[in-house]
């Protein structure tokens, strides 16, 4: 017998898996193009600062993105969850951030 709110464990590993390959392909995209970016930028205070900003709020905003599918989103549907219009697993960590902020 199959209870609906039963989900299989294999289902739920390769949701997860899923998931964070997901999140790190994003935050692996900012980190290369910080290191595409010159040397220059990161001896000038203003910039370095914004570079490192950033890295700082990806950081946050894939821990947010990974919370909010996996605490309030069905896991076992996860790659067929969509934010406006967008997979849940392609949306950008700014638009999850930003569900992310509503949810709270």
């Amino acid at each position: 017998v199959h209870h609906p709110e039963f989900v299989e464990p294999e289902k739920i590993a390769q949701a997860q898996a899923q998931l964070v390959g997901a999140v790190m392909g994003q935050c692996l995209a900012v980190l290369k193009e910080h290191e595409s970016r010159p040397p220059d930028d990161f001896t000038n205070d203003l910039v370095f600062r914004g570079l490192v900003g950033q890295m700082l709020d990806v950081t946050q905003w894939a821990k947010e993105k990974v919370v909010l599918v996996l605490e309030v989103m069905d896991v076992d549907h996860v790659a067929e969850k969509r934010f406006d219009g967008t997979n849940i697993l392609d949306a950008s960590l700014t638009l999850v951030h930003r569900q992310f902020l509503v949810h709270l």
